[in-house]
């Protein structure tokens, strides 16, 4: 790397690093169990292992989506109730 390639790039301190994960896993779901759930079971170890961020996004706050925040604590859910009409639902 060069002196231009390291002064384009922001400064972060250690703790903006430690908050940021390299690798950003968004799962869109609408069709649920047993799926959504297979999938985050083989994504587990990986996303541990690596670091990484991964979020469920959910077309509503089903009693599923509060399953699935519970069971997958190291998951992010994100309700998007919107996306119900979006996804013909």
């Amino acid at each position: 790397m060069d002196d231009r390639e390291q002064t384009a790039q922001p400064a972060l301190d250690s703790g903006a690093r430690e908050a940021m994960s390299a690798i950003s896993v968004v799962i869109a779901s609408k069709v649920g169990a047993p799926f959504l759930d297979q999938c985050l079971e083989s994504l587990h170890s990986e996303a541990l292992l690596l670091g990484a961020e991964v979020i469920v996004v959910m077309p509503d706050e089903s009693a599923y989506a509060t399953r699935i925040a519970r069971e997958f604590p190291w998951a992010r859910v994100v309700t998007a109730p919107e996306l119900r009409k979006t996804l013909g639902l």
